[in-house]
């Protein structure tokens, strides 16, 4: 007799094998990915209080200087599972500025299932709207590889639904480090190559995957075509600066290359930069090259009228 499981069944099933095999995976490489060592951007570090707002979002706050009136919040959409000392790298550069941060904790089932990835926005968006003043904060949002997905998902709905139009309206600027870009499949074999999946399991895990979105498609494959087609097409015209390695295996350079070229010949009043190296490690650039990152970051800031002589 043949057994026959519900697509939900089938789907859930799925998903938890991969999650698991993953979380894994990210789990025994985590150390790895993630030491760190001092910029020595600054020698004095300002005081951060920390307010742990829910599972996905935490607020770092800092005292602001005499007479500063800047309304501007960050909003650090986070790589898969990060170490924190490697996250209090990128903050202090923006606390340095008197800035605070809010940290949105991306996780592995957000980028497998769109669902989820809507869930957490919702969550995103209803703090900016409840608990914050969107009248007066204005945004600078710092993307870090899957980050720019769950980025991409508030900006979706910010378009869609009238309550959340504030967010797109209220950005100033946004960075995309080591954004993860390209075909579905490029984008699965990248994950196995950040991740050092061991090569015995890249061939089962590709047909796990394989097999998921094709049971799935509506729910992710679908999904992920539009959230790709809004990137590239509804573009927010603020100071943009793309960050990224020619070697990133989550990334496909040609691809994003050409899609930058596009955005500049077909938005010419685009303020985009982007600032590449052959070699470096994937959402670790500010590691491997703290000079030439913290100069680029700082003419971005420039731009948004934040800087160390302020």
């Amino acid at each position: 007799m043949r057994l026959r499981y519900p697509i939900g069944d089938v789907k859930g099933i799925v998903e938890t094998v991969i999650m698991v095999l993953l979380r894994k995976v990210v789990s025994s490489i985590r150390p790895v990915l993630c030491r760190f060592q001092h910029t020595g951007f600054n020698s004095s570090k300002p005081e951060v209080h920390k307010s742990r707002i829910s599972q996905h979002l935490t607020l770092r706050s800092v005292s602001k200087s005499p007479g500063q009136k800047s309304r501007d919040l960050v909003l650090f959409y986070e790589w898969l599972y990060p170490n924190a000392k490697a996250l209090d790298k990128y903050c202090m550069l923006y606390h340095e500025l008197g800035l605070d941060v809010l940290m949105i904790h991306g996780q592995l089932k957000h980028f497998i299932s769109p669902s989820q990835s809507v869930k957490l926005s919702q969550e995103i968006l209803d703090y900016l709207r409840n608990e914050r003043n969107p009248k007066e904060d204005r945004y600078i949002a710092h993307t870090a590889s899957i980050g720019a997905y769950n980025f991409t998902t508030c900006s979706m709905r910010s378009t869609t639904q009238s309550e959340f139009g504030f967010f797109r309206n209220n950005i100033r600027g946004q960075i995309f480090d080591s954004i993860v870009a390209g075909s579905h499949s490029h984008m699965s074999t990248g994950i196995f190559e950040a991740f050092d999946v061991p090569r015995l399991l890249r061939k089962p895990l590709h047909g796990i995957m394989d097999s998921f979105y094709k049971v799935t498609k509506k729910q992710t494959k679908d999904v992920y075509d539009k959230m790709v087609e809004h990137f590239w097409n509804s573009v927010l015209k603020v100071p943009t600066l793309v960050i990224y390695s020619e070697n990133d295996p989550m990334c496909d350079t040609l691809y994003l290359q050409e899609n930058l070229s596009r955005w500049r010949r077909d938005f010419p009043d685009f303020d985009v930069t982007s600032v590449s190296w052959k070699k470096s490690v994937h959402a670790a650039h500010l590691k491997e090259h703290p000079k030439d990152y913290i100069r680029e970051w700082r003419k971005f800031m420039g731009k948004l009228g934040h800087s160390h002589n302020n």
